[in-house]
């Protein structure tokens, strides 16, 4: 048997890809909660927040 012509499948390619992915946003999340963020970022968020949680609401309810 010869390696020379094989190729790796997608599926372990973008189960890769995704690894990678969840790992950058864990780095992403824990960096946002260790590095202190200024009072308007965290209204900003909080507003936002709210406002999706609220989306999600009036959806998950068919208003």
């Amino acid at each position: 048997m010869s390696v020379i012509g094989a190729t790796v499948p997608t599926e372990i390619i973008k189960e890769s890809r995704r690894d990678i992915g969840f790992a950058i946003g864990i780095i992403i999340v824990l960096t946002i909660l260790f590095l202190p963020v200024p009072s308007f970022l965290i209204d900003v968020g909080l507003a936002l927040f709210i406002a999706f949680s609220t989306l999600i609401l009036m959806v998950a309810l068919w208003i």
